[in-house]
């Protein structure tokens, strides 16, 4: 039986709407991304009457389509933003809903800028880097290079999205080039924002680590520097982990578990299969309790694993109670836990000391900050905060 009243609103869904991909990237968590299961229509839409009818009273609700390679699907996420827009829900509780994509942006064409820019669909790039890294790493299935095919098309895409962000996954191998990579993908491709993460899922040396960490230095002096020399510029960055800078979040203390997944948002598999997020759907796959949450058609019907994840105490992470950083920190990603040590409440050591090298480079930037007087944040923490408009 579903439960609703003792369950948090639901006000963000990633919808999962291919596993297909026309790219085989090397760190990628959907390591079978050659896969062609696809989200049918009328998933798609009992997905958006889920949404509407989760999120209760809030007035904004946002809708993310991501895969795979969720362009490979384009039609249908046309039909199922014009179907949400014109929900009955939204017109009768005056709801506002925003609508966001994540593509490697190979196949982005007019015909995909010029419909998001009309409906409100703000797209964000997955790419990693100058040419030399971004497509070592990110390979096309058809031998294209990604980098090229983006730099082409950038003049047109900035035409109907001036503020273009992207998504930049660091590997052990990147780490020491981040602050290059940040730059020229500023400079020559007039990426306005920037959310960066670690890859998980695999092995990080002590020294690759202290390089990540030495990098994230970097990257600030470079935002530093930017804003030095402009007083607005148009440039910002966003942590996909815990990294706070901001004066006004100095002595912010997290007293609960866990980043949201599986009360404030979930993710719809292609089957309509309900999950906490999109790398919990992907972590889940082959696993025998892959903590799947219900479906859309009959709701949070696995209550036991949704209260799971709704278990935000400190008592779940023990193992963190003695580090210096537990009262700054949401105990790391339920699926790269479950991945690495097969618990969602149990970081990795390798997790652990990535997250701590995100710290140290934030109270480094912070102390900077405040030596030179200046409190204006420029350096974002988390996807949410960061601005795509």
């Amino acid at each position: 039986m579903a439960f609703k009243n003792v369950s948090p609103s639901t006000i963000r869904q990633e919808l999962i709407v291919t596993m297909a991909c026309n790219m085989s990237c090397s760190y990628c968590f959907e390591h079978d991304n050659g896969r062609c299961d696809g989200m049918s229509e009328s998933i798609a839409f009992r997905a958006v009457d889920f949404l509407f009818e989760q999120s209760r009273n809030s007035k904004w609700i946002e809708l993310t389509f991501i895969g795979g390679e969720p362009l490979l699907e384009f039609d249908m996420i046309k039909s199922t933003i014009r179907y949400a827009q014109n929900h009955p829900i939204r017109k009768e509780k005056n709801k506002r809903i925003g609508f966001t994509i994540t593509t490697n942006g190979t196949l982005l064409a007019e015909e995909h800028v010029q419909f998001f820019h009309d409906n409100g669909c703000h797209y964000l790039l997955s790419l990693d880097g100058a040419i030399g890294t971004n497509d070592t790493y990110r390979k096309m299935r058809n031998g294209q290079n990604q980098y090229e095919i983006i730099r082409q098309k950038m003049p047109m895409l900035k035409s109907y999205q001036p503020w273009q962000g992207a998504r930049v996954t660091v590997l052990p191998q990147t780490a020491r080039q981040l602050a290059k990579n940040i730059e020229t993908l500023h400079r020559e491709l007039k990426i306005n924002q920037f959310v960066i993460g670690f890859a998980t899922g695999i092995h990080w040396a002590e020294e690759e680590i202290a390089d990540y960490c030495f990098a994230l230095k970097e990257v600030f002096e470079f935002l530093l520097q930017e804003r030095i020399n402009n007083e607005n510029p148009r440039l910002r960055i966003a942590l996909m982990e815990v990294g706070l800078i901001d004066e006004a979040y100095a002595d912010n203390i997290i007293t609960n578990w866990g980043c949201g997944a599986g009360s404030g948002r979930v993710s719809v598999a292609p089957d309509g299969t309900l999950y906490g997020c999109t790398k919990l759907a992907f972590a889940a796959r082959g696993q025998e309790r892959p903590l799947p949450l219900g479906n859309v058609f009959t709701g949070f019907t696995e209550t036991k694993n949704r209260l799971t994840l709704l278990n935000h105490t400190n008592e779940v992470r023990p193992k963190c109670k003695e580090c210096s950083f537990a009262k700054r920190c949401n105990g790391g990603c339920y699926a790269a836990n479950l991945t690495d040590t097969g618990n969602i409440f149990t970081a990795s050591d390798s997790y652990c000391k990535l997250i701590f090298a995100q710290m140290t480079a934030a109270d480094y930037a912070r102390n900077r900050l405040r030596k030179l007087g200046l409190k204006n944040v420029i350096w974002h923490t988390g996807e949410q905060d960061a601005e795509i408009s």
